[in-house]
């Protein structure tokens, strides 16, 4: 089974190794493997092979029949009409809707209403005359536009196209005001999601503390959309945030709760025991519990996990073997993968298998005693996951340790149980749930204090930058070392294997160098500049939401991975929202030595100051100096008064423009002609039809131009007739629409530019 399990994983993985997939044409010789397979079951090595090479083919076909799914691009952004059915529990806040749909129809309207051929799984949001009502299972005709999945690609940030791929969406979008959305039918009370939705909906009617019941939701049904941000910033600085998932402990929990009514039925009717004994009558119906316990958790991969290995511990009761752990362990590898083969993409999946693969591992030390040993399994386990979690999220939280030691039997012990007969009551006494909610909610509310006490003392938490693979396999390797019982030699080297990943820290640039990132924020601009000790943000992109700011989780997680811990200017070149929206977010989270403006303006009481023309500053070798605006252009218009920068070292020029146009160009071209020329240059206002004059491009001259823009923007940006006079010109152009982050290196001892993109050298083939 381990070769097997094993080697099913390494083809599955082995996926990762593509840009593009390969033909499926390939998987005509699968018959010829499995025949191999059976003739040499024998030999190990054949049996690896032939386990990932199998592998390999089941998850190439399911990768290959997504992509294929996925709506042409023929069709984005035109209106469809569509039927289909509501999946999974919508997501309710305010008066929008988030919701995922199984489209079985869809018709062009913008040509005469023909059928096309799309169907599958949808990301919808209704932010305009959304329903009151609205339930997961109901049948409704939509009025929608849908494009590709699409994200941001950055160094540091989430790959949001993944989390598309892995969810199974083909398409997102959102749907029109149209009196011809209407509800077809209602949902099927019997269905699965139903009854999740039923019980979400009793727990927020009947728990009146919010904060409670959106953690009670999260460990009976799964659904974690009510969890708040100052929620998940708690768990996740303290290495809780695993108590959110539900645990093979919440399962097996479950099992043995049908000990209780079946000694019951059999005390009353004791004429069962000539029938069936009740020990395995306890068995049958704990399996059954344990089954649709996992199957309203939402079937995640650690409920899968979880499943098969306390289905496997009741068998082995069942049968009287005595099962090793780690059978049972491949064994549930073996079947979440034959489940789902791309589950290998998804962190949980390697969270959830490391952390019991660990604490296998530690239940097999010998210790002194049982409390001892308790005691060393739970610290070492939460010191262990810490290379996993940096690696995964770039940060780890050094108190999980103490949390941990009062929140997982806090959770298991009271919290656990007092949810799970709470919801048991929802379906048999409803009014008796009151009692074990009010437990829960006690709790959860002390759970709370106690973690929000420990997720602000200022060692909670440690933030990484990104981290290299070999230091986190060596970090893991230090953990099993340290992990062996006392006395055996070579235990402490595990020290020296983990030091590196408190240590390590990206390269620095040399005296006079600097570096460029224009970064991936879709319809906006974000970049950063940094020198061997400095660092300027120049613009932070836009804020749609509270949960939505490009500042939150794009341009801080940019500046983790690179281990910058303060900006020394940050520059928001003009008001307009899709240049300053992030800001906030940003000088919550770091120091901002100096903020600088091109208008008058403050964030969180510090004053901007004002930017203007003959500005000039040297951070390492490099010259910054402030070429726009002007006191002559008080007249100018907001995007013409925005900042322009000129950074250069000895070698190299790079100028930072935002949104000016044709009438601010012009006025650099009679002022600062001289300082225009550049090797590389932010394309003025996104590539808009009103700049990127041709004098204005002859006077900056630069080796190449880099555009930012979003995918399917509104604004149709950049325009076409502008980037055919950058290729008339001579003039590359790289745009974060194509490129993702744009990093350019600006060397000064006669090397040449060194230019890389997110999209081209991060791409997988999930990515558009």
């Amino acid at each position: 089974m381990y070769t097997l399990s094993l080697g099913f994983l390494t083809g599955t993985l082995a996926l990762l190794l593509f840009q593009k997939l390969p033909s499926l044409v390939l998987l005509w010789v699968l018959p010829f493997l499995l025949l191999a397979l059976w003739y040499f079951w024998r030999n190990l090595l054949v049996r690896a092979v032939c386990s990932g090479l199998i592998g390999f083919f089941y998850a190439l076909f399911v990768a290959q029949t997504l992509i294929d799914q996925r709506i042409s691009p023929e069709f984005e952004g035109k209106t469809l009409r569509v039927t289909g059915t509501v999946v999974e529990i919508p997501e309710k806040k305010n008066n929008d809707i988030r919701f995922y749909m199984n489209i079985e129809q869809a018709r062009l309207l913008d040509q005469g209403n023909i059928p096309i051929s799309y169907q599958g799984k949808t990301k919808l949001g209704w932010y305009r005359g959304a329903p009151e009502q609205f339930a997961t299972g109901e049948r409704w005709q939509l009025d929608v536009r849908l494009k590709r999945p699409s994200g941001f690609m950055n160094t540091g940030g989430f790959d949001y196209e993944k989390w598309l791929f892995r969810k199974g969406v083909l398409a997102t979008g959102y749907v029109r005001k149209s009196d011809n959305n209407q509800k077809l039918a209602d949902a099927a009370t019997w269905k699965l999601d139903s009854i999740r939705e039923f019980v979400h909906q009793q727990i927020k009617s009947k728990v009146d503390n919010q904060s409670a019941a959106a953690i009670i939701s999260a460990l009976s049904v799964d659904v974690r959309n009510d969890i708040s941000d100052d929620q998940w910033r708690i768990f996740r600085n303290t290495g809780t945030s695993h108590l959110m998932a539900i645990s093979g402990l919440h399962i097996g929990m479950i099992a043995g709760f049908a000990l209780l009514p079946v000694s019951l039925i059999w005390m009353l009717f004791p004429s069962l025991y000539l029938r069936l004994p009740v020990k395995t009558a306890a068995l049958i119906v704990g399996a059954v519990f344990a089954t649709t316990y996992a199957l309203l958790a939402g079937f995640t991969i650690p409920t899968q996990r979880a499943l098969v290995m306390v289905l496997f511990a009741l068998l082995a009761l069942f049968l009287k073997q005595k099962i090793p752990l780690s059978n049972i362990l491949v064994t549930a590898l073996f079947v979440v993968l034959l489940i789902d083969p791309l589950a290998g993409l998804s962190e949980g999946f390697w969270l959830s298998f490391f952390s019991v693969s660990l604490i296998f591992y530690l239940l097999g030390q010998s210790y002194k005693s049982l409390p001892y040993k308790l005691l060393t399994m739970q610290i070492l386990l939460s010191f262990g996951m810490i290379p996993v979690t940096a690696a995964f999220f770039g940060s780890a939280s050094l108190i999980s340790p103490l949390a941990n030691l009062i929140a997982i039997p806090w959770v298991t012990l009271l919290v656990a149980p007092a949810i799970l007969i709470a919801v048991l009551f929802l379906f048999i006494a409803p009014a008796l749930s009151d009692y074990p909610l009010a437990v829960a909610t006690w709790g959860i509310d002390y759970l709370l204090v106690f973690l929000n006490y420990l997720s602000n003392l200022p060692i909670s938490v440690m933030a990484f930058s990104e981290l290299p693979i070999s230091l986190v396999l060596a970090a893991v390797l230090g953990v099993l070392l340290l992990a062996f019982p006392r006395g055996l030699p070579g235990r402490w080297l595990g020290l020296l294997f983990i030091a590196p990943l408190f240590l390590y820290a990206p390269e620095k640039l040399k005296q006079g160098e600097f570096s460029l990132s224009v970064l991936d924020v879709g319809q906006g601009l974000a970049s950063v500049v940094q020198t061997q000790n400095h660092v300027l943000v120049f613009d932070t992109g836009e804020r749609y939401s509270e949960s939505f700011d490009m500042g939150k989780i794009v341009v801080l997680p940019y500046l983790q991975s690179q281990n910058i811990k303060q900006i020394d200017k940050l520059v928001i070149s003009h008001l307009d929202k899709d240049h300053r929206g992030g800001a906030v977010a940003i000088m919550r989270k770091l120091p901002v030595i100096q903020l600088i403006s091109s208008v008058p303006y403050s964030i969180d009481k510090q004053q901007a100051i004002q930017c203007k023309i003959g500005q000039k500053w040297i951070w390492d070798g490099v010259t910054f100096q402030v070429l726009s605006p002007s006191e002559d252009q008080q007249g100018y218009s907001k995007n013409d008064r925005s900042c322009v920068i000129k950074v250069s070292n000895k070698q190299h020029g790079l100028l930072l423009i935002a949104d000016i146009e044709k009438r601010s160009e012009q006025w650099l071209l009679n002022n600062e002609q001289e300082l225009l020329l550049s090797d590389v240059m932010l394309i003025p206002h996104h590539g808009s039809k009103s700049s990127s004059t041709e004098d204005f491009l002859h006077a900056v001259n630069p080796n190449f131009a880099i555009v930012s823009a979003g995918y399917r923007n509104r604004f149709h940006f950049p325009n076409v007739k502008v980037m055919s006079r950058y290729e008339q010109l001579g003039i590359p152009v790289m745009s974060t629409l194509e490129q993702g982050e744009v990093r350019v290196k600006f060397p000064v001892l006669g090397e040449k530019i060194d230019i890389h993109s997110k999209r081209d050298e991060g791409r997988y083939f999930w990515h558009r």
